[in-house]
């Protein structure tokens, strides 16, 4: 009879405990939630001095759908060092009273990571907060809600990597092309100046703040950092880069690990037969890389954006008016064969900006108007 008992009032203090619970993550997400569902995008790397230097296997993206209940479903990108694209991990739960949750992952290489998460911290309701890790290593985690409502930074951009004052990684520029849609979608592809391509589709986050990150060289190396808006026609931000030693690359088979300048500007694409820079008469300035010297071109820009060479250098680029983006071929001192060139115009600059490649190496190019 008093065990009978004993087991009703522990059964019944359970549901009594269950319903405060209930009733607090009511409390906590009616005063904290700013929408029945709202997507939350973010990147989680170690702290080592600056948060632009990344190890990729310790280092990466995760995404979250919470709903006004408190219950999320997302997922979590990270390189797991194997063959392959980086990795991705589904993730779902249910935040509690204090906005609180922990998960284990299991992966097949690398062990399991523990993901801790903190909605809407000191109430601030735009953030995510936690922390990512695993047997060897501990990344801050930190996610922004994304926008519900039409960004000021939407429309089209032109971005440029720029070299690494260290001298580490090619001399090249990278660039590439960037869409904010009216509802906030973010849509990015460029050419990193190994050649490597890279993409991007994400939210934009409220601030005007952009989470980059981009799994590269069959899942050993990576793309990562924060962009943030200035306005609404301008975009920058640091970006780590680390590309491993693999004897398969065509390009700087050693590797190495560098923070790259990234850089966009707004882009109004032209018509078909609409000058994309404002100037006919220019020069197309090729540099580093596999050149002992720098190397100019004298060179005409036509009304459809065709580049060529005034002399007897063979130059041949072709800009597209709608993305801003260019293309050709050049022959270069010392170098055999035509170098592939690739590469963006920025209207506000009213130049633009490359790299090209030959004999393993990136180099820069830069076209600009001759005012003289």
């Amino acid at each position: 009879m008093k065990t009978d008992l004993a087991s009703t009032i522990r059964y019944q203090l359970t549901r009594f405990l269950a319903a405060i619970q209930l009733v607090a993550l009511t409390i906590f997400f009616a005063a904290n939630s700013t929408a029945a569902t709202a997507t939350y995008d973010g990147l989680f790397s170690e702290i080592n001095g600056t948060n632009a230097v990344v190890n990729p296997l310790s280092s990466g993206f995760l995404t979250l759908s919470v709903r006004g209940s408190g219950s999320f479903s997302g997922k979590l990108l990270i390189s797991d060092g194997t063959s392959g694209s980086g990795a991705k991990y589904p993730l779902s739960g249910q935040f509690d009273s204090e906005g609180k949750r922990t998960i284990t992952i299991s992966r097949k290489a690398g062990g399991p990571i523990t993901v801790e998460l903190q909605y809407a911290p000191a109430g601030q309701t735009n953030t995510i907060t936690g922390q990512v890790y695993c047997t060897n290593w501990n990344a801050q985690l930190l996610a922004y809600r994304a926008y519900s409502s039409q960004p000021q930074a939407a429309g089209n951009y032109t971005v440029r990597f720029r070299p690494s004052d260290s001298g580490d990684g090619p001399d090249g520029v990278g660039t590439g092309k960037l869409l904010i849609s009216l509802a906030g979608n973010l849509t990015f592809s460029a050419k990193l100046p190994d050649g490597t391509t890279v993409s991007q589709s994400v939210k934009l986050g409220v601030g005007g703040r952009w989470p980059l990150y981009v799994s590269v060289d069959k899942g050993h190396g990576s793309l990562l950092g924060w962009l943030e808006f200035s306005g609404s026609d301008s975009l920058s931000g640091e970006i780590g880069w680390t590309k491993p030693a693999m004897s398969s690359s065509k390009y700087y088979t050693l590797g190495f690990t560098t923070v790259t300048d990234l850089q966009g500007l707004s882009y109004i694409p032209r018509k078909s037969g609409s000058r994309p820079l404002n100037f006919s008469k220019g020069l197309v300035v090729f540099s580093g890389g596999a050149l002992d010297s720098p190397f100019t071109n004298i060179v005409t820009v036509n009304s459809k954006g065709g580049i060529h060479a005034n002399t007897s250098s063979a130059l041949k680029l072709k800009i597209n008016p709608m993305t801003g983006l260019f293309l050709g071929t050049a022959e270069l001192p010392g170098i055999r064969g035509h170098a592939q060139v690739s590469g963006a115009v920025f209207q506000v600059l009213n130049q633009g900006y490359g790299y090209f490649l030959a004999n393993g190496q990136s180099g820069a190019v830069l076209i600009y108007g001759d005012y003289q």
